[in-house]
């Protein structure tokens, strides 16, 4: 019972702490990576979600829990100290490669291919190509994937991008050198009519009325959808300004 009383209630209490800081800390993390870094429809689109909770649960749970190991009121003020110094170091560290780890799969372009907009990640492109771009095409830091569309590939392009895919490289669309502007029109012309969704997809027509009903009529009239494709694909529904007016999964 001595036990119990000078070690165990003194331990759970400092793990407790430490528990409702790191929930803190944690949830100061989420509201970056979710409302920046991961704007939806990306948390489900990039997977950002699962590797995020993946990271800080383990941050989480691993920083009290040594703390409520290792933390005992009859330990010497300087031990006390080095202990949760030391735990500090580790859950910060820790911390910093999921925080690393989420960035690399960070989506930083949309790329539109054909009827499609390709989702790419961070760590897909060539850092150094990645740096190359002109300003204009920098993906933010604070800020959601850039837009851009792939310039017209020479065939010896075509060519040595089949040959380096065959190889293990990358595509067309992990090529920053091939990005320019976003093409609005070659966008638009090269999507599919929205009132065709309604048809494909009946299980869905409720949020296809939604996204009707949230424009004017001229304007729902002219709306028409990309794939939108990341580990999922689903549809991102544009006007004919290019802007995302809305996203439907067609699951």
């Amino acid at each position: 019972m001595k036990i119990y009383s000078t070690r165990f209630i003194p331990a759970l209490k400092a793990a407790t702490v430490h528990f409702g800081l790191s929930l803190l800390v944690s949830g100061i993390v989420a509201l970056l990576v979710f409302t920046i870094w991961f704007p939806y429809p990306y948390r489900e689109l990039a997977g950002g979600r699962e590797l995020f909770i993946l990271v800080m649960a383990v941050d989480i749970v691993c920083g009290p829990l040594l703390t409520f190991v290792l933390f005992s009121p009859t330990k010497p003020k300087k031990e006390l100290i080095t202990d949760i110094s030391l735990i500090a170091i580790i859950q910060i560290l820790a911390l910093c490669y999921g925080i690393w780890t989420v960035w690399q799969v960070r989506p930083l372009f949309l790329v539109q291919e054909s009827d499609r907009l390709t989702i790419i990640a961070r760590g897909a492109l060539d850092p150094n190509k990645l740096a190359a771009l002109p300003e204009e095409l920098q993906p933010p830091f604070f800020g959601g994937p850039t837009k851009v569309s792939l310039r017209a590939l020479s065939p010896s392009e075509i060519e040595k991008v089949k040959t380096d895919i065959q190889a293990g490289g990358n595509d067309s669309a992990e090529r920053p050198d091939f990005y320019i502007p976003f093409d609005v029109k070659k966008a638009y012309d090269n999507a599919h009519p929205f009132s065709s969704l309604s048809v494909a997809l009946p299980g869905k027509r409720m949020e296809i009325g939604q996204l009707t009903k949230s424009v004017s009529t001229s304007e729902a009239n002219q709306l028409r959808y990309l794939y939108i494709v990341g580990r999922h694909y689903w549809l991102a529904v544009i006007n004919p300004l290019g802007q995302n007016i809305g996203y439907i999964n067609p699951e």
